[in-house]
């Protein structure tokens, strides 16, 4: 977090969008209004060089079981009653890895090891069909393997996230399911109460989203397959909406009702002047 006008902190997001929109728009300035006292307040607001001004509400479409995991760097866990190594293809990590591993993946693989299989995938042309208990499958398990590099009774969860992206217009698809969403609920209350005609809704997508990979992989797609050709219809307590990222060379994206999709230049921090 970073201090934001002598008393508040702002998170990682909003920094980010606030920086991203800054570049975009033709605006004086974008001001912090929620300051932490226990109102249900928009984050900022956005003061346009035509007069106008905007709420804005930054949310973030984050994978904190991925978050919590990573921190950990590349942990391997421990496998109750298997004897070998092994790597799983997964599709999100667990949020609860170690109860995970020895309630649901424990006896999977055990069952494996008792048959003398050593791989197998969810797809139709594995030597063995990979039928997934509800607890693997939930996570998008997509495929097994003994793993020589992983030591015996351990298993390595590596995430399998890349899809063929043909169409850019999943973006479109994933904005208007995320806007008129339960989660948004609390930030779609915001925007309406502040009474303002421009409502902003901005959603910080980190490169393991909450949502799926697959979004984040459509927002690299877009530099080839151009943005998508149709636009969200998006709740009446949100104009515009942003999809903000950092990750280097992938624009942030804003659409408003009614309009189509932009991209903004690529984010680029800029340089510490001290250094």
């Amino acid at each position: 977090m970073t201090i934001f006008g002598g008393s508040v902190k702002l998170k990682p997001a909003e920094l980010l969008a606030k920086a991203v929109i800054e570049e975009h728009l033709e605006l004086i300035a974008i001001n912090l209004t929620d300051l932490n006292e226990g109102h249900a307040i928009h984050d900022f607001e956005i003061e346009l060089k035509n007069g106008m001004v905007a709420a804005l509400e930054v949310t973030s479409d984050r994978d904190y079981a991925e978050a919590q995991w990573s921190s950990l760097g590349e942990p391997l866990l421990p496998l109750t009653g298997c004897g070998k190594g092994w790597t799983v293809d997964i599709g999100s990590y667990p949020p609860k890895p170690d109860k995970w591993a020895a309630s649901e993946l424990s006896p999977f693989l055990a069952k494996f090891e008792s048959m003398r299989m050593e791989a197998a995938t969810i797809y139709p042309d594995s030597p063995t069909p990979l039928i997934l208990p509800a607890g693997l499958s939930a996570l998008g398990v997509v495929g097994i393997r003994v793993d020589s590099s992983v030591p015996q009774g351990c298993a390595r969860l590596q995430v399998a996230g890349w899809s063929k992206i043909t169409s850019t217009d999943v973006i479109t698809n994933w904005s208007e399911r995320f806007a008129n969403s339960s989660r948004c609920a609390g930030e779609r209350r915001k925007l309406h109460i502040s009474g303002l005609p421009q409502r902003h809704l901005a959603v910080a997508i980190p490169f393991y989203p909450a949502s799926g990979f697959s979004l984040f992989h459509a927002l690299m797609a877009v530099r080839d397959l151009g943005l998508p050709h149709t636009s969200p219809a998006l709740p009446p307590e949100i104009t515009d909406l942003w999809l903000i990222t950092d990750y280097p060379g992938v624009a942030s994206l804003h659409v408003s009702s009614g309009g189509g999709w932009t991209a903004t230049t690529p984010y680029r921090p800029h340089p510490d002047p001290a250094m």
